[in-house]
């Protein structure tokens, strides 16, 4: 008997506003809640043992005050769990733009990753 493992895999996930602010992944998770821009691929996940993604962004609670602070790199930290309940098993954090805003809102977006049982 031969065992087998599905797994899948995405690029990019992009939480924040990188193009134009107000039109990304940030704007729509705060107009129509951090499951919106998930909600389409569901369904590509359906029997995957493992769903790998790239994180190319950050997670922090700043963004939720809308100070200006121009963090278009960062999406909300209620996003960690939108990708868990999307299937997400496992997130690289190795890219360019993970210490885009300093290692304090990296660590905040890995404990995120980490409270939604998502591995790091």
């Amino acid at each position: 008997m031969i065992n087998s493992v599905n797994i899948k895999a995405v690029g990019d996930i992009c939480p924040g506003d990188k193009a134009v602010v107000g039109l990304g992944v940030l704007h729509k998770c705060k107009k129509f809640g951090n499951s919106y821009p998930l909600e389409q691929i569901r369904g590509y996940f359906n029997e995957a043992d493992l769903i790998i993604g790239n994180l190319e962004g950050l997670l922090s609670s700043s963004v939720e005050q809308d100070r200006g602070d121009n963090k278009v790199f960062c999406g909300r930290p209620g996003f960690s769990k939108a990708l868990a309940d999307t299937g997400f098993n496992v997130l690289n954090v190795a890219n360019n733009h993970i210490l885009e805003h300093g290692p304090e809102i990296f660590s905040e977006t890995v404990g995120y990753l980490k409270e939604s049982g998502i591995n790091v």
